[in-house]
């Protein structure tokens, strides 16, 4: 059962980039797991014993594949917007960019609040931010809205007239 998996982790360490999973390569191979689930309550103790057995290794290579493709896409910034998890790695790369935000010394804040200028309407936790409004930001907030692409944080005025 977990070879499945295992075939498509080779692949992905094979490859540079990461590799494309169709959601019909997935599909097929979640339905080999349904026939087996709606079979259990017919098995044995013993067969139940080694299904058990063989899912906690499929877990375990299904966890060696998820780390695999997010460290590709941490370390290339890049991802297949078709494949299975294409808004996963655009999320992690937004991720990343927070992070770049919270450690930067260019980011302008004070206290635990962050400033952002949001160039879309967006909800932020219940609260309406309009386009061109800027506002100070929890750092939850703050991830929020950089997910989501409402905006940008603001960085020291003085970089933007090194930075010309």
């Amino acid at each position: 059962m977990s070879d499945q998996y295992l075939r498509i982790l080779r692949e992905e360490v094979k490859s540079k980039a990461i590799s494309s999973i169709p959601r019909t390569r997935l599909d097929g191979i979640l339905q080999v797991y349904r026939k087996a689930f709606s079979s259990i309550p017919w098995l044995p103790p013993i067969a139940r014993e080694s299904l058990r057995v063989m899912l906690e290794k499929v877990l375990r290579d299904v966890d060696s594949l998820a780390t695999a493709r997010l460290v590709k896409v941490v370390v290339n910034r890049q991802y297949d917007q078709n494949s299975i998890d294409g808004e996963l790695g655009k999320t992690l790369i937004s991720i990343l960019e927070v992070e770049k935000t919270l450690l930067s010394p260019l980011t302008v804040r004070h206290g635990e609040k962050y400033l952002f200028r949001f160039n879309t309407e967006c909800q932020i936790l219940g609260k309406t931010y309009r386009r061109g409004e800027l506002a100070m930001l929890s750092q939850r907030e703050l991830m929020m809205a950089m997910i989501e692409e409402c905006g940008v944080p603001f960085t020291q005025p003085i970089w933007r007239g090194l930075n010309k």
